[in-house]
């Protein structure tokens, strides 16, 4: 909490999508970054992709969410 959208993106990468909104006074936006991981089992490659909801307020995260 408290990282800028710069920090995000050094520590995360680009994310998935944004999607913007304006509330009574401050501006909030909701980013979706995704995790994913490539296991080798045998002869076959299984890929695991999670996903994070990143909140932001006014340009810097206020909470956060892996599902």
């Amino acid at each position: 909490k408290g990282m800028t959208r710069l920090d995000v993106l050094a520590a995360w990468g680009a994310s998935e999508s944004c999607s913007r909104g304006f509330g009574t006074a401050e501006a909030h936006e909701v980013c979706l970054y995704a995790d994913t991981t490539t296991m080798i089992i045998g002869h076959r490659r299984y890929r695991d992709v999670t996903y994070k909801s990143v909140y932001f307020r006014n340009g810097h995260v206020v909470d956060w969410q892996q599902h």
